[in-house]
C-alpha cells in the first residue's frame, strides 16, 4: 500500500522530526495543532460533503505547505491543555528566518507573531503553533470554496436548461436544429407523396 507524504508526516512527524527527510531547499517546520476536535468540527463540511476533522484539516495544511516547497518534519496533534493562542505563533531558531517563514503561507502566517524559540529542536527551523485565527481563516477559505462550488453548479444547471429548452415545443425538433431535418406531418393524407399521381394523364388509344 502506498502512503503519500502528508499521511506519512502525520505519523512519523510526531515521532522523530530529525529523521524525516527534507527534499526542498527551504525551512523545516514543526506544526503544533492543539485544537479540540469539537472546535475543528464547527468548520462544517468541505465542498464534497466531507466533515472537516482535526486530522483532515492538518493534512490539507501540510499539503498546502508542501506545495509552497516547505519541509514539514514534525506534527503534534495533542490537544493543548491550556488552550491554543489567539494568534498563530512562529517560533524561529533565528530571527533572520522570519521573512522566509511568513512567505511559506501568506494567508495563515502573514499576521503571525514571531519570536525566537526558547528551546531549539534538532532538525527544526520553525515551530508553528496554530492559533484561533487559523480556524477563522480556514473557515473563510472554506466558505469561499463553497460559494464557488454553488456558483459553478448554478452555471451548469443554466447551461443544461438552455440546451434542453431550445427545441420546438411540439417535440418535432428537440435538438433545436433549424436545418431541413424536420419530417413533415402527413397524417390524414391519402396520397403517398413518393408515388406520382397519374390519374389525370391522357391515355392514347390504339389507332
Amino acid at each position: 500500500m502506498l502512503v503519500d507524504r502528508p499521511d506519512a508526516l502525520l505519523v512519523f512527524g510526531g515521532i522523530s522530526p530529525a529523521l524525516v527527510s527534507t527534499p526542498n531547499d527551504a525551512l523545516t517546520l514543526s506544526l503544533v495543532v492543539g485544537f479540540e476536535p469539537d472546535e475543528v468540527a464547527k468548520l462544517g463540511e468541505t465542498v464534497d460533503g466531507t466533515p472537516v476533522t482535526k486530522v483532515s484539516m492538518t493534512r490539507r495544511f501540510i499539503n498546502e505547505l508542501l506545495f509552497k516547497q516547505a519541509n514539514v518534519v514534525g506534527v503534534d496533534l495533542a490537544d493543548a491543555p491550556d488552550g491554543v493562542p489567539a494568534v498563530t505563533q512562529l517560533l524561529v531558531a533565528d530571527e533572520s528566518m522570519e521573512a522566509s517563514a511568513r512567505a511559506l503561507s501568506e494567508r495563515f502566517f502573514a499576521d503571525a507573531e514571531v519570536s525566537e524559540a526558547d528551546e531549539l529542536i534538532d532538525g527544526v527551523d520553525v515551530v508553528v503553533v496554530l492559533g484561533e485565527d487559523f480556524l477563522v481563516k480556514r473557515a473563510e477559505l472554506l466558505e469561499i470554496e463553497r460559494k464557488q462550488a454553488e456558483q459553478a453548479a448554478e452555471e451548469d444547471r443554466a447551461d443544461f436548461d438552455l440546451s434542453g429548452s431550445s427545441g420546438d415545443t411540439d417535440g418535432t425538433n428537440p435538438t433545436g436544429d433549424s436545418s431541413d431535418s424536420v419530417v413533415p406531418d402527413t397524417t390524414g393524407q391519402s396520397v403517398d407523396s413518393t408515388v406520382p399521381d397519374t390519374s389525370s394523364d391522357t391515355v392514347v388509344g390504339d389507332g
